[in-house]
């Protein structure tokens, strides 16, 4: 949605100089480059197939990143394709504007380092600053850079963690100067929020909608069973790591959408469950790769399957069809027509028909998680209206 109501008008009407204007509250800063280039390139026409191509450029630059990359997590070359098998909808792929979730993914990877490498450092700190003003989530992880820099008193890590303050303290001024955009929610949805995240992975292959009390089942099961992970010592502390990086993920979905309980992997605000799906399967992934006996392998092999069966039943979306070029033909008919209102209608209309319609019980709170309860109701009207700006749009003449 944003990308139609702030980031392309923006990039029209300032070029260059939009590329660090925060949206809702942060700096998505390669959503923007990638936009920025895709207007450079094909113009306002060919937007949609120049964004997403720049969009999966970036996407298999991160995934080469972390498959090569020497990371402590067993099976790295395999790390990859467990991102792509996550067991949600798959909105965060292939759109240009969600490319920071995997920027998100590359700065991830610069805690997961194994800790006596100290090869591609200059890369690391490019990914750090690119990235890091690309995804809020730099905050946190550049905490645990520090810590992780103090504890080894290693000069790559600490180069590293230095890199990950400048963007980090970019972006809390941001978030500093946009209050509002996270809450503290009740015990009683952060906790119910929580257990889903453990099970929905292992039941949405059956249901999308299951009972609460195979949630609390599924997630006290799943619990167990990442606890078993940690009990041999020679792979704790990777599994430890790991873990970490799920629970403050999850942690930080739970904040950013309120009330939490309203976040649903397949219908409201899949993107949350993104970061925490990846732990899951990566946790998993080195857990099957490290066993020695069949037996070893039994459960990690259980829990692999359940999570491939529910990626099965979400792996594709389908919306209803935006003529876009037929769009911007009227806006070189009519000069530059109210964009941003019409791609704002396409989004809630797009929830409300979606191909999979959304139950009507639950409409009002999907709206809501995604951004678009406060749009106007979707319309039979034509979708570009009046006028609003008089900025150059590329690609027409």
């Amino acid at each position: 949605m944003e990308e139609g109501a702030q980031i392309i008008p923006s990039l029209l009407e300032k070029g260059a100089r939009a590329l660090l204007i925060p949206v809702n509250g942060y700096l998505i800063t390669i959503s923007r480059v990638i936009s920025f280039l895709a207007l450079e390139i094909g113009g306002l026409e060919h937007y949609p197939a120049t964004s997403t191509a720049l969009g999966l450029v970036f996407t298999a630059a991160v995934f080469a990143w972390i498959g090569t990359a020497p990371l402590i997590v067993r099976g790295t070359w395999l790390l990859p394709l467990a991102v792509a098998l996550v067991p949600s909808d798959v909105e965060v792929f292939v759109v240009a504007q969600y490319s920071f979730w995997f920027a998100g993914l590359a700065l991830f990877s610069l805690v997961l380092w194994r800790a006596d490498d100290r090869s591609r450092v200059s890369a690391r700190v490019a990914v750090a600053l690119v990235c890091g003003l690309s995804n809020p989530i730099v905050v946190p992880v550049a905490l645990i850079g520090a810590v992780r820099a103090l504890a080894t008193r290693a000069r790559h890590d600490v180069i590293i963690a230095v890199a990950l303050a400048i963007p980090a303290m970019a972006q809390l001024w941001m978030i500093h100067a946009s209050p509002g955009i996270s809450a503290m929610p009740s015990v009683a949805d952060a906790s119910l929020a929580m257990a889903r995240f453990l099970a929905y992975p292992l039941l949405l292959g059956f249901t999308d909608w299951p009972a609460s009390a195979w949630i609390w089942v599924a997630a006290s099961l799943h619990a167990l069973a990442l606890v078993g992970l940690l009990i041999p010592a020679d792979s704790r502390r990777r599994r430890l790591a790991l873990v970490g990086l799920f629970l403050l993920s999850a942690v930080s979905s739970v904040l950013r959408c309120q009330p939490p309980t309203l976040m649903h992997p397949a219908w409201a605000g899949p993107r949350y469950f993104f970061f925490p799906f990846v732990f899951l399967n990566w946790i998993w992934l080195d857990a099957l790769l490290s066993g020695r006996t069949h037996l070893n392998r039994l459960v990690p092999a259980t829990v692999a399957a359940l999570i491939l069966i529910s990626t099965s039943r979400h792996f594709n979306r389908r919306h209803q069809h935006l003529d876009w070029k037929g769009a911007v033909r009227d806006l070189s008919t009519q000069g530059t027509g109210d964009l941003p209102g019409a791609l704002r209608r396409f989004a809630r209309a797009s929830v409300e028909g979606e191909a999979r319609p959304v139950r009507e019980p639950d409409l009002p709170g999907v709206l809501k998680c995604r951004g678009l309860d406060l749009l106007p109701a979707a319309t039979t009207q034509p979708a570009l209206e009046r006028p609003r700006s008089r900025a150059r749009v590329p690609g027409l003449q």
